[in-house]
């Protein structure tokens, strides 16, 4: 057994090995962005396991050769390269605002690595083990972050646990290096790079399957949730509301005249109407908070976390809105006002049948009396 190494294989070998799983993993993420061209994470991020491996190989080539301290360093640079383009390739992958920024760090921290101390492995060692460890932390931290677009947490945390154990060993191998010893940080990269693929598999199946079940519950003209997508998402809403002992309001909204504008300017129009309806309300609403084209020109808002007191100036805030949108169909203008009831748990309880005949109510008072107003008592 090599001295300071964890598994009894000579360490060349697990060199060998983590190159070919690093291969494997990114051969698996390219297969699956084949499969998937618009998932640009995918793609990148089976790019960024390439430049990894390609830096352990060359790495492993160089091993027990006397060569410029500059080549051992362009190792480091590849593999570190890598690590900080599968970051960006994670952010893409859960939706999320990739800025120039993370590039430009990408390619500070690879100069930096290219320049790492003199020549030297061990003096190099270090520092290069403390921006791997960096970086892998910065990975674990995107994994462990929420998603919507998630069915079970299972295979994000896996990929969370992953990187941070990596980045715990490198990072101790840098800081602690009589304590941590070098094969314990090369079993950390060989799970990695073994359960990695496996992940990013998990991740992408869950994603789709996510997808599936949104488009199954949309209202595809509005892109908002259809009736029983609503109601789905209503009762969980106020089941967690129950238990945490939260407020909800309900908001139901109706199109003032709709039938109208269709018979004035065709059924083409009024979908417009209801497109732009549906768009106002994605803009207006915050993420926590669910919205649902109930039936017709009819649609229901339910305020998450909250109270009864603070649901009528969000409804009034949504009517001034829609009464100052300018749809034009055709060369006309088309004016569009909206009347809402509101409710909330405070007064009629959680019951989403009880709430929604509450508003019901209340939205007919609104156009009984004069359309275009809140009514909330």
């Amino acid at each position: 057994m090599v001295p300071g190494a964890l598994l009894p294989i000579h360490p060349p070998t697990l060199d060998l090995v983590l190159v070919c799983l690093s291969l494997q993993a990114a051969l698996a993420l390219r297969i699956q962005a084949l499969g998937h061209p618009l998932e640009r994470g995918l793609r990148q991020a089976g790019l960024a396991l390439l430049l990894q491996a390609a830096g352990l190989g060359f790495g492993l080539f160089l091993q027990g050769r006397t060569l410029p301290g500059l080549l051992s360093n362009l190792c480091l640079a590849l593999i570190l390269g890598g690590a900080c383009l599968l970051y960006a390739a994670l952010r893409l992958f859960y939706g999320r605002r990739v800025g120039i920024w993370i590039y430009a760090a990408s390619a500070l921290l690879t100069l930096l690595a290219v320049s790492l101390g003199p020549d030297g492995a061990e003096a190099r060692f270090g520092p290069a083990s403390l921006l791997v460890g960096l970086v892998a932390l910065a990975l674990a931290r995107e994994c462990a972050r929420r998603t919507r677009d998630e069915v079970w947490p299972g295979p994000r945390w896996l990929c969370a646990f992953l990187f941070l154990f990596l980045s715990l060993v490198a990072i101790g191998r840098s800081l602690l290096p009589h304590l941590v010893p070098a094969g314990l940080l090369r079993f950390a990269a060989l799970v990695v790079y073994g359960f990695l693929g496996l992940g990013m598999t998990l991740l992408l199946a869950q994603r789709l399957e996510a997808r599936q079940r949104r488009f199954a519950q949309s209202d595809l003209l509005t892109g908002l949730l259809n009736r029983g997508g609503f109601e789905a998402y209503a009762a969980r809403v106020l089941a967690r509301a129950r238990i945490r002992e939260q407020f909800t309001s309900l908001l139901l909204l109706d199109v003032d005249h709709f039938s109208q504008i269709h018979r004035a300017h065709g059924h083409g129009a009024g979908d417009l109407v209801l497109e732009t309806l549906g768009d106002l309300l994605h803009q207006q609403l915050r993420e926590r908070d669910g919205a649902g084209r109930y039936e017709g020109d009819a649609f229901a808002v339910l305020l998450s976390e909250t109270h009864d007191s603070f649901a009528p100036p969000v409804a009034e805030r949504i009517r001034r809105a829609v009464e100052a949108l300018e749809i034009a169909w055709e060369g006309h203008a088309i004016p569009v006002t909206v009347s809402i009831g509101v409710v909330g748990t405070g007064e009629s309880g959680s019951d989403l049948e009880v709430l929604m005949q509450t508003a019901g109510e209340r939205l007919a008072r609104a156009k009984a009396g004069g359309r275009n107003r809140v009514v909330a008592v």
